[in-house]
């Protein structure tokens, strides 16, 4: 048992490690975009005010921290290239999405909610630790999902199971940042754009071997 404990530390601590580096880069350089010089611009539209606010989708919003973490370490197990596809396409949609935010930062208006179960007590942390809120075009938590979905699409190395569930989850909290009006509908059409066009060129210029290569020489 002991042995096999570690024969998975060891088998997922190089993914899980990278996936950490990634998720610190990632919040450093999404705290520092908040002190752009330049206006916000206030987004919504009447499509908004019309979806539901679902407190129960605060879980799969929270969850996609864990989702950052289990799809690259599912990806480098069974399929190396791709993993380092996952891992320098969400390097340049978080850089580039950063880049938006400077120089055209949004602003949310958030809903009052009453706190009345454990879930709406989430939401309103959420709200609490990420107020005001800024910088949601185009939305994060949608873009990497949108990256995990196409890239396990695509791989034919990736069993059935693993793909699937990834698929549903990435929906299920894409979904999420409209029920719990973390964000508006623009903000998922930009991810969207950005994590297609960012995937096509990672793809296209074979990307991810500057990547693999400067990572797994010093390994």
């Amino acid at each position: 048992m002991k042995e096999k404990t570690i024969e998975i530390v060891k088998k997922y601590a190089y993914p899980f490690t990278i996936s950490l580096i990634v998720i610190a880069y990632q919040a450093i350089i999404y705290f520092l975009a908040k002190f752009t010089p330049f206006q916000e611009h206030i987004i919504g539209s009447t499509l908004d005010s019309k979806i539901p606010f679902i407190p129960i989708f605060i879980i799969p919003y929270v969850l996609w921290y864990l989702f950052l973490v289990v799809v690259p370490c599912v990806l480098y197990s069974q399929d190396k290239k791709t993993f380092y596809q996952y891992i320098t396409t969400n390097i340049l949609v978080d850089t580039v999405a950063t880049i938006i935010f400077i120089f055209y930062p949004t602003l949310l208006i958030r809903p009052e909610i009453a706190v009345d179960s454990v879930s709406t007590w989430i939401v309103n942390l959420i709200y609490w630790g990420d107020t005001p809120a800024l910088n949601c075009f185009p939305s994060v938590h949608c873009a990497n999902c949108f990256v995990a979905i196409f890239i396990m699409a695509k791989s034919n190395k990736i069993r059935n199971k693993g793909r699937f569930f990834t698929i549903l989850f990435g929906i299920l909290i894409i979904f999420s940042t409209l029920f719990v009006k973390q964000h508006a509908v623009i903000d998922v059409v930009g991810a969207l754009f950005l994590a297609t066009f960012i995937v096509f060129v990672v793809k296209e210029f074979h990307l991810e071997t500057f990547l693999e290569k400067r990572l797994e020489k010093k390994c």
